[in-house]
């Protein structure tokens, strides 16, 4: 995952290099903070890579460092979601479509209740999948849900069950209050299926509905409309697949080594 949260207001960034700098002179500068600590790193780095144009940007609006000489390398897709099948889900799984998937650690953070009551206006089912982070809220989630919503446990990254869950769903949603990056939305393209995204993310694909999708997480209406927009649009798998097919971890492999060979080289 990137290391760096989006910055959505100037006011974030001010305030770091405050705190940076209070801490430093009350305590004689004996402590740093955790600013501090990373902007010694990447100033001492031969060469920085970030995942992400949002991240690339937080470099240089908070840390004062060249968005320029950043190498921006978006995470790779494994070829086990591109080839998902979803009869391992269908098999496996008593779900009535259309339904849409939320993959991540259930937590409030994460925001799956916002997904289910969206999907509940429309009458469609949800599927939860990923680690519990919080007991309370998952309890939340299915009081709210009732008989349409299904927490079916976590799945290691590399089951083709996982990629069966994509590739089943008529839509994934990730309405999350912050992504650094959002690799379920690529997991999920890459396995032909669409995606409701949070707009609060670091994500570099362009909006193209209705493959992907971005909304305030807030908005609940809009959640509603565009959620429907997109099950209804039922775009082909192979369009979802062609916004990711540069994702590839070859690809991801030869512009890392590129950027090493680059920074040997100065």
């Amino acid at each position: 995952s990137p290391l760096l949260q989006p910055v959505r207001h100037l006011g974030d960034a001010i305030a770091f290099r405050l705190c940076r700098e209070f801490t430093r002179r009350l305590s004689r500068y004996r402590l740093t903070t955790t600013y501090c600590d990373t902007l010694q790193a990447l100033t001492l780095a031969s060469g920085l890579i970030s995942q992400s144009v949002a991240e690339a940007e937080v470099i240089e609006s908070v840390y004062g460092l060249a968005a320029d000489d950043v190498a921006v390398i978006p995470n790779g897709v494994d070829n086990l979601f591109f080839e998902a099948d979803a009869a391992l889900f269908h098999a496996r799984f008593n779900v009535r479509s259309p339904f849409i998937l939320v993959s991540g650690a259930i937590s409030e953070y994460k925001n799956q209740h916002q997904a289910i009551e969206a999907a509940r206006t429309l009458g469609y089912s949800v599927v939860l999948a990923g680690p519990v982070q919080d007991e309370r809220y998952l309890r939340r989630c299915l009081d709210i849900g009732g008989n349409s919503v299904f927490y079916i446990g976590m799945f290691d990254h590399d089951d083709p069950m996982l990629a069966s869950c994509y590739a089943a769903a008529s839509a994934t949603v990730l309405l999350s209050k912050g992504e650094t990056y959002g690799l379920v939305a690529v997991e999920s393209l890459a396995a032909g299926t669409p995606v409701l995204m949070t707009s609060k993310t670091g994500l570099d694909l362009a909006e193209k509905p209705p493959c992907i999708a971005y909304v305030d997480p807030e908005a609940r209406q809009l959640v509603v409309d565009r959620m429907g927009a997109i099950v209804e649009s039922a775009p082909s798998r192979q369009a979802c697949q062609d916004m990711v097919k540069d994702h590839s971890w070859d690809r991801v492999a030869r512009a890392t080594l590129g950027a090493y060979e680059l920074a040997l080289a100065e």
